[in-house]
């Protein structure tokens, strides 16, 4: 199955092609099939919605894609790199390029929205000022003025804008997101979405979003949907 971008031709997102990929976990007869010969090819710049019961193994694959887990099998290239046999220093690289967003925020109670923002890139050399990167980017999601406060001092709309910020700032070249709008109420997580995919789409980003919400999905490109491990029958790129 291929998905295409809309103006795929003007963006510098990764280009995803995956073939035959799974991914097990656990051993003998408890092993499990998280991901099952899964085939698929995702254009640069695409936003795609990844869809299907908890369980599917949508998160395992968003995982894969963000080189925090290793396949068992297949291939899974990302920017002409098969993350299956990339070498450590490789993977690494790869993990620079990926924003991750996830449902639970992951912010650190004890940094200010502005430290926050900053902690992926603390230990990298950038070729850009780091504070006035965060700063920018606090400002394009709506939160100029807050970067002295501290996560507790936000609502849950807030903070994913914070966690969206620290995705972005090491500029990457594929966001995955994990149920981003989970925790928040459907008017939040509409706006919310629609605020990642403006500023992924600033920076030609492409975005992979797991989500059990159909208006979300409705938002993206293309729905792509899982079951067990596969991609299902109806799973084709679909227009939203």
């Amino acid at each position: 199955m291929a998905v295409d971008a809309e103006g795929a031709g003007a963006t510098a997102g990764a280009a995803i092609r995956i073939s035959g990929l799974g991914r097990s976990f656990g051993a003998g007869d408890a092993r499990i099939a998280a991901v099952r010969d899964l085939s698929l090819e995702i254009a640069s710049g695409a936003v795609v919605a990844l869809c299907g019961p908890s369980g599917s193994g949508k998160s395992t694959l968003l995982h894969l894609l963000a080189g925090i887990e290793r396949p068992d099998c297949g291939q899974l290239v990302v920017d002409g790199v098969d993350l299956a046999r990339a070498g450590r220093r490789a993977l690494l690289d790869h993990r620079r390029r990926v924003g991750l967003v996830f449902q639970r925020f992951h912010l650190l109670p004890a940094l200010s929205v502005l430290d926050n923002v900053l902690v992926p890139v603390v230990p990298l050399r950038v070729p850009f000022d780091k504070v006035a990167r965060a700063r920018q980017l606090l400002d394009a999601v709506g939160l100029a003025g807050r970067e002295s406060a501290t996560p507790a001092q936000l609502s849950g709309g807030q903070q994913q804008r914070v966690a969206i910020a620290r995705a972005l700032i090491g500029d990457p070249t594929l966001i995955v997101a994990d149920e981003p709008t989970g925790s928040l109420d459907s008017a939040t997580g509409v706006e919310i979405l629609g605020l990642l995919r403006r500023v992924g789409r600033e920076r030609s980003a492409t975005m992979v979003v797991a989500t059990h919400d159909r208006d979300v999905a409705e938002s993206c490109d293309y729905v792509i949907s899982m079951r067990d491990g596969r991609l299902t029958s109806d799973g084709a790129a679909l227009p939203a």
